[in-house]
């Protein structure tokens, strides 16, 4: 008879182990620029956290002579990652801003290199879910304080941005209509959910279990929902379709759903009243709408991925090769003219216009490779998969920590496979076992 894991926080963190725990905490921190505007580019937390977790945990491993043996996967996948960034890398000869070109593709090989290295690093840590779920954590709290005070600055309480010392903090709020869209620390709603929702997971496979685990799973679930962001909506949902059992759906399922009834129950009653009905559905319709395939900037969207892939096809060297990593902008200066952030709304359009097919390619193969290896974060990672269909987020720690995990880091679907080998127990869906 198996005895259940109780949940807990886990023991007292060594010092190293905190800073693994910043690492975690800070992944979609962009509001926060280090140097204030005054370097060549912005500092962010991530950048500087990831430095310090590979400076900590390599030398723990050279101190106890326990450096990784790479496997023949581990090196297939280093190659697929460095194969498509020397594609990036060439595609900057064609670009038409090579200065523009060279620094996002230095941000992204500097993004999946690091956090790569990063997670190597600690891979081989027994604590190393407890400890991943404890930044996961600490980064809910930091988006939720963000968000807190980025309501107050959507009603004139607070002002767009504080300076400490040299570091830069943003703190504009975005809205939808009349709704406030609440993006935590990140600077973008799309970005903060789909790390919002990788924070989530890592807290819902915590080994041994956080306390009150469900309830900092819902705290995610609600900061995922207050982005209003349609593609981290998808992903979370995707998550929960393919989520492991490791949470038990009986009592929560039950309370979930008793929850849904009281609510039903008590709109039912508002919507009977005439005048509030009307009142209701004239509150509402913006928020509806947003989430409405035929709203404007979904259409937006669509038109923006089929922009992308004409660019791509303009000509054979395009399609082959890009026309210069980083600079769809311009491409799109008819569209979104005075900006150096426009894009096509897809990473797969937008790295097959900028780099060239078969930098799309090694892409997929990573991304599929991803996916076929991920044991519990299975979820997760599908879910970036699809994300990505609707958001361009090649360079976003979030989902190179995701991958980096599943490749580099084979005890968090080892220990899963041992442990349901012991039960007897088949690997499925929690609302299929439950």
């Amino acid at each position: 008879m198996r005895t259940a894991t109780p949940p807990s926080d886990s023991p007292a963190l060594a010092p190293r182990a905190w800073i693994l725990v910043l690492w975690v905490a800070v992944l979609g921190a962009d509001r926060i620029d280090l140097l204030g505007g005054a370097g060549p580019f912005r500092l962010l937390p991530i950048h500087v956290a990831t430095a310090m977790v590979i400076g900590s945990e390599w030398w723990r491993r050279l101190q106890t002579r326990a450096l990784p043996a790479i496997s023949r996967a581990q090196a297939g996948f280093a190659a697929l990652v460095l194969g498509m960034l020397v594609l990036v890398a060439a595609s900057v000869v064609r670009s038409v801003d090579v200065l523009i070109s060279t620094n996002r593709a230095v941000l992204l090989a500097g993004t999946a290199v690091g956090l790569s290295l990063a997670v190597l690093g600690a891979a081989d840590r027994a604590d190393l879910r407890a400890v991943l779920a404890r930044g996961a954590r600490a980064g809910l709290l930091l988006s939720a304080v963000f968000s807190v005070v980025q309501l107050f600055q959507f009603v004139g309480l607070a002002p767009d941005w504080v300076r400490v010392g040299p570091v830069h903090i943003a703190l504009q709020s975005f809205n939808y209509g009349v709704f406030p869209r609440l993006s935590g620390a990140a600077g973008e709603m799309n970005g903060a959910g789909a790390t919002l929702v990788v924070q989530s997971v890592l807290i819902a496979l915590s080994d041994p279990p956080l306390r009150a685990r469900r309830g900092w799973i819902v705290f995610g679930a609600v900061q995922v929902l207050a982005t209003l962001s349609r593609a981290s909506v998808l992903a979370g949902v995707i998550v929960l379709a393919l989520f492991p059992r490791v949470v038990r759906a009986r009592v929560g399922a039950r309370v979930a759903v008793a929850g849904a009834l009281v609510i039903i129950a008590l709109s039912s009653l508002v919507l009977l009243d005439g005048g509030r009905r009307d009142l209701t559905a004239r509150a509402l319709a913006p928020l509806a709408g947003r989430f409405d395939p035929a709203e404007s900037s979904a259409q937006s969207h669509a038109m923006l991925m089929r922009r992308g892939v004409e660019e791509a096809t303009r000509s054979v060297p395009r399609a082959l090769f890009g026309f210069g990593f980083g600079t769809s902008y311009r491409a799109l200066a008819d569209v979104m003219p005075g900006t150096k952030y426009g894009n096509f709304h897809s990473l797969y359009v937008q790295l097959w216009a900028e780099s060239g097919i078969f930098a799309l390619l090694l892409l997929g193969a990573i991304l599929l490779g991803s996916v076929l290896r991920a044991g519990p974060l299975t979820g997760l990672i599908s879910a970036m998969v699809v994300y990505n269909l609707f958001y361009e987020g090649l360079a976003q720690p979030a989902l190179w920590f995701v991958v980096a995990l599943i490749w580099l880091a084979p005890l968090l679907a080892a220990r899963d496979q041992a442990r349901d080998q012991a039960r007897g127990d088949a690997r499925r869906p929690w609302y299929l076992t439950a």
